[in-house]
């Protein structure tokens, strides 16, 4: 098949839409810039080095350390959907490669604490940050009013597939 066909079925739109109406050219340009964020983040994944999980588990350690959350291995079982064999697989990489380190809980001796390292934040945000600026430089050029509507949009966007779909309802969506 050609690589050409491949790329473009991603962006197939699978609702009855009016051939070039408005709301065609919309779902579109969404499709397109759902496809740029999914190639960006595996093309971050990639320049930094590391497996899914372990980029992943790097992302949610970062997030976790910025919002003053402690994160365990257990933590990162959840998020990741893995063994907990496979969270000390993940763990024992990134701090070989030291992009994470586990130190002792405050309270509890037994319980480890999971921290990125400086280095690997860094390398996270060596891989986001020109994808963010992009996306902030855009955005800080657009009129508060198209900027209110796109927000409105995106929202009913949001609760529509919630509603529709079986996903993790507690979850806030993630947001840039």
């Amino acid at each position: 098949m050609p690589r050409n066909l491949a790329r473009r079925e991603q962006l197939h739109f699978y609702a009855d839409l009016a051939a070039g109406s408005p709301a065609d050219s919309a779902a579109h340009a969404l499709l397109g810039l759902i496809r740029v964020v999914e190639l960006q983040i595996e093309h971050a994944r990639a320049a930094s080095g590391l497996s899914h999980n372990e980029f992943m588990a790097l992302r949610y350690l970062l997030q976790a350390m910025r919002e003053g959350r402690s994160a365990s291995p257990g933590d990162l079982a959840i998020m990741l959907d893995v063994s907990p064999a496979t969270v000390t697989h993940v763990l024992t990489r990134l701090e070989e490669t030291g992009d994470a380190r586990r130190v002792p809980h405050a309270t509890d001796k037994r319980a480890k604490v999971l921290l990125p390292t400086a280095a690997g934040a860094a390398k996270i945000e060596a891989t986001y940050g020109a994808f963010h600026d992009a996306v902030a430089e855009v955005l800080s050029a657009t009129n508060w009013e198209s900027l209110r509507h796109l927000e409105g949009v995106a929202d009913n966007l949001v609760a529509r597939i919630v509603a529709e779909w079986p996903v993790d309802h507690t979850a806030e969506p993630a947001r840039l």
